[in-house]
């Protein structure tokens, strides 16, 4: 399993919040997800970065954004009790 953030500008993705967040939802690529921040999504994946990342471009056309692989048991920030506890449970 790898975990990933998905980080885009929501206001010029020109794509519906609703389809992004149906799409990483629903997709059998993804285990599990994480939305605390209105910009970002952490996801838990068994794909590589280029199998998500191809994925996403389906969705996100020609437009900005950053998948990159995170650690996070190398995490530190200011997020409700939450999203600390999604994130400790997904730790690898």
């Amino acid at each position: 399993m790898f975990a990933y953030i998905l980080v885009f500008d929501r206001w010029q993705i020109g794509v519906s919040m609703n389809k992004l967040h149906e799409t990483i939802k629903n997709s059998p690529n993804i285990k599990t997800w994480w939305h605390y921040l209105k910009h970002c999504y952490i996801i838990i994946s068994d794909s590589d970065v280029v199998e998500l990342s191809t994925e996403i471009r389906e969705i996100i056309p020609k437009k900005g954004f950053l998948l990159m692989s995170v650690n996070l048991d190398q995490s530190d920030g200011w997020l409700p009790k939450k999203a600390w506890d999604w994130i400790k449970r997904n730790e690898k």
